[in-house]
């Protein structure tokens, strides 16, 4: 889904939900975590 699109679909649907953009890959769960500095504590 494009950035766009989902500007759209929050629109639409009256969202506000806050868009964050990184300039790293979120594909996987991994990458996402890693992206958003999550450690695993377990």
């Amino acid at each position: 889904m494009s950035l766009q699109a989902v500007r759209e679909f929050f629109h639409a649907h009256n969202l506000e939900i806050p868009i964050i953009k990184l300039e790293v890959s979120t594909a996987t769960v991994a990458l996402a975590a890693e992206a958003h500095r999550v450690v695993d504590v377990c």
